[in-house]
């Protein structure tokens, strides 16, 4: 019975209620609520398991580039044969741009593939959000607007400040 009181009291200190004739009227003053709340700037650091993941991901990609770019120099070593009277221009000139793209590769795979390090940018990997500090839903079963309220004086916080902010509910019936 205590816990019951206790939960109850609880229920009414952490919310609001207000009653409006209509769905209309209750939708503007759920959508001023939430305008009157502002925004905060979310900011979510990659966590060692998702910076890990990207980080093997980066590496297989960048040993598959190695692979190919190693099959570029080989496959594409040029054959100039000057001395041929049949060699025409066109097959010459194929012959220094393969020679171009073997160069490319030779250039790619002396600076990433020797051995094949990826580098992933932890930094690259936040995820800055905005977000409501009140948020209202619409539920027609029950006719109300349930608006969530997040009470902060910041305005840029982590992911888990923002997760441990108590939650205040307000309600507007209609």
């Amino acid at each position: 019975m205590k816990l019951l009181t206790i939960l109850l009291a609880s229920k009414v200190l952490t919310s609001c209620s207000t009653k409006f004739g209509s769905r209309k009227e209750a939708e503007i003053a759920a959508t001023n609520y939430r305008s009157e709340g502002g925004q905060v700037l979310v900011i979510e650091k990659a966590t060692d398991a998702v910076y890990e993941q990207s980080r093997k991901f980066k590496q297989r990609e960048l040993e598959l580039m190695c692979i190919e770019e190693r099959q570029k120099i080989m496959e594409k070593e040029p054959v100039l044969r000057v001395e041929n009277t049949n060699y025409n221009r066109k097959i010459y000139r194929n012959d220094l741009i393969s020679w171009g793209y073997s160069q490319n590769a030779k250039a790619f795979v002396e600076q990433n593939c020797e051995p094949p390090i990826a580098v992933v940018d932890r930094e690259a990997m936040t995820e800055s959000k905005w977000r409501w500090k009140r948020k209202c839903e619409d539920e027609a079963q029950t006719r109300q607007f349930v608006c969530e309220q997040r009470k902060t004086d910041k305005e840029e916080m982590s992911l888990e400040e923002w997760e441990v902010i108590k939650v205040r509910y307000s309600y507007f019936r209609y």
